[in-house]
């Protein structure tokens, strides 16, 4: 089972075999988040595929060199050396998704095994919930030993 494969069928709902920039934005939702600007995200995604589709027609799409097929994808997600073949800026733009994608799956496979929803590993910090459930446990420490002298 390929997660890179698994990762295009969560994002080709239509089924056509290759996906747009919207699709990839959606899905990979934190870069909005960053700094508010899905639209620009959105075009800097367009132009990524459009360039890697220029670089590499081989991966395109027929007919649709403005979106990423499978092959573009896995290609993607998996070559170390983005800039080299689409330029530094493109690099930028398609290692930063990567990165988010990667993460969103990571994500998923967590709670999948783990048995809990997505959301509640991004809920709270873990040295806040530490800081509340320390003190706590000292307090019942304290009881049971007082319990327990009492007793005697």
């Amino acid at each position: 089972d390929d997660p890179v494969n698994g990762l295009f069928e969560t994002l080709d709902m239509e089924e056509k075999g290759h996906v747009n920039a919207y699709q990839l934005a959606s899905y990979a939702d934190e870069m909005a988040a960053e700094d508010g600007n899905y639209e620009l995200h959105v075009d800097d995604m367009r132009r990524a595929i459009l360039a890697v589709n220029m670089a590499l027609p081989h991966l395109s799409p027929p007919g649709a060199p403005e979106e990423l097929s499978l092959l573009g994808m896995q290609w993607m997600m998996r070559t170390s050396e983005l800039d080299v073949i689409v330029g530094a800026e493109t690099a930028s733009t398609l290692g930063d998704l990567r990165d988010r994608l990667v993460t969103q799956v990571a994500k998923k496979t967590i709670a999948q095994k783990n048995m809990v929803r997505t959301q509640d590993l991004d809920s709270g910090n873990p040295h806040q919930q530490r800081a509340i459930l320390e003190p706590l446990s000292a307090l019942v420490i304290f009881v049971n030993a007082v319990c327990i002298g009492m007793s005697l």
